[in-house]
């Protein structure tokens, strides 16, 4: 009789009320700030290739075109030298023909047996000489020739003159430095990149394809994870967000971490966008976004505190709960961001959660959105 009492009490207890609210999308991602410099992945330097005068060069700060001359040396000497090589080579094939017509004639007499194998030594040794004789004086010619169109100094690519290193009237050696070019459209960001968000991002060992190895890139392999790399939007130039054309693409990371900051080297290509080109020096930021179907905002109060970990409860279709253990990506006053098995429009307790037990039977009420 007691037992039978017993049960049916048990089926008299009431559900346990919870308070529970929806989960909402996050259409964000997750976003981080990287702080960069503009610089340029090499300066141009000109060097002398001959002994020659500095006739005449640009000043420091002159923005040249590709292909406008910068520096000219004089070119008297080496002209003068040309001349003369050219008249010993005149010279080297009269000799060369006077040699291969001795030759022949001794080699005819030869046959004949009228002439002794050192006559045909001789000639033959003479004929060779010629013909290296030539062969060093059309080298020579083919150098000097270059050096000679060398003492014009053009610029390889629109650049701005960045350091003069010679003045006109100065007899320059070969060797001796010119001038230096700062490219104006070929520009990098360097940008510092915390060790810890490389690894989060998988940037360290996301495959690399085919194509990233054709091009020396691993934005490719970033991009297979859903990473975006933008200019932030208070940049000098940055680019609308929904400017494909202002994603920046990462070229390389560096092999090497900071001791002390723990941090690795970005190097991202970048080319201009519309807006006003930015300079070598200039401090930026560029804004890292990655989109993840797992991350959702869920209300504040659906999240407790529980050891060392964060813990929340979802309330599924058979009104049972299920503890979720999430990751907290970032706090706001009213909710959480967090990586979660949660999608929008999921349900989940934001009071009454105390006490709560896996797949416990539980009421729903005053829902909010």
């Amino acid at each position: 009789m007691l037992m039978v009492v017993s049960s049916a009490n048990a089926e008299e207890i009431p559900l346990a009320k919870v308070k529970t609210a929806k989960v909402k999308a996050w259409q964000q991602g997750l976003s981080k700030a990287l702080y960069c410099v503009v610089s340029t992945p090499f300066v141009f330097q000109a060097d002398s290739h001959s002994d020659a005068e500095l006739m005449s060069i640009l000043p420091v700060g002159s923005r040249v075109k590709a292909g406008q001359l910068v520096a000219e040396q004089d070119d008297f000497y080496l002209k003068q030298e040309l001349k003369q090589l050219e008249i010993d080579q005149k010279q080297a094939k009269a000799e060369l023909e006077h040699a291969i017509s001795e030759h022949q004639r001794l080699d005819v007499l030869d046959q004949q047996k009228l002439v002794a194998n050192a006559q045909l030594n001789q000639a033959t040794l003479v004929r060779t000489s010629a013909e290296l004789k030539l062969e060093a004086l059309s080298n020579q010619m083919r150098t000097l020739t270059r050096r000679i169109e060398r003492l014009q100094h053009r610029a390889p690519f629109d650049a701005q003159v960045l350091e003069v290193s010679a003045e006109p009237g100065q007899q320059l050696g070969q060797g001796q430095t010119l001038f230096q070019l700062l490219p104006l459209d070929q520009k990098q960001l360097e940008c510092k990149l915390p060790l810890s968000t490389a690894q989060a991002l998988d940037l360290l060992t996301a495959p690399l394809t085919e194509e990233n190895i054709d091009e020396g890139s691993v934005a490719s392999a970033s991009a297979l994870a859903g990473v975006q790399f933008l200019l932030a939007a208070d940049s000098a130039q940055a680019p609308s967000s929904n400017d494909i054309s202002g994603h920046l693409s990462l070229r390389e990371l560096s092999q090497d971490v900071d001791i002390e900051t723990q941090n690795l080297r970005a190097y991202f290509d970048y080319r201009r966008f519309n807006g006003p080109p930015l300079l070598v020096g200039q401090r930026v930021k560029v804004d890292i976004q990655q989109r993840y179907q797992d991350i959702s905002r869920v209300p504040y109060d659906a999240i407790t505190l529980a050891g060392s970990s964060y813990e929340l409860w979802q309330l599924n279709a058979d009104n049972t709960v299920s503890k979720i253990n999430p990751q907290i990506i970032s706090t706001s006053k009213d909710y959480f961001v967090v990586r979660s098995p949660l999608r929008a429009g999921d349900t989940v307790v934001v009071r009454g959660q105390k006490k709560l037990q896996e797949q416990q039977q539980v009421q729903g009420i005053g829902e909010r959105s």
